[in-house]
C-alpha cells in the first residue's frame, strides 16, 4: 500500500451504520446447511469475489485513496493494496 500519494483522488466512505469496508455481520440466528467441504469451500469462493468486486469498482473511480468513517478488514485492505490504493480507517 503506498504510503504517500501527492495529487490524491480522495474517495470518502461513510454515512450509513457500516461506514467502512468490511464484510457482513453474521447474525446469530440462522442456519447452514454443509453437505460437504466444497460448499464452505464455494462460499467463501463468493465472498472474496463480492469483496474483489467492490474494490474493482473502487479502482473504476480512479480514486487513489479511501478514506472510512469504520473499519477496513484485512481483506479489502489487501485488495485496495494490490491496486496501489491508500486506505486510512476509523476517521
Amino acid at each position: 500500500m503506498p504510503r504517500r500519494i501527492e495529487d490524491a483522488s480522495v474517495l470518502l466512505l461513510g454515512g450509513h451504520e457500516r461506514g467502512g469496508l468490511q464484510d457482513p455481520d453474521v447474525v446469530d440466528s440462522f442456519t447452514v446447511d454443509i453437505e460437504s467441504p466444497e460448499t464452505v469451500g464455494e462460499f467463501e469462493r463468493q465472498e472474496a469475489q463480492k469483496r474483489r468486486d467492490v474494490v474493482d469498482r473502487i479502482a473504476e473511480t480512479g480514486a487513489n485513496v479511501v478514506v472510512t468513517q469504520m473499519g477496513i478488514n484485512s481483506h479489502y485492505q489487501q485488495l485496495l493494496a494490490e491496486h496501489g490504493i491508500m486506505a486510512i480507517r476509523s476517521v
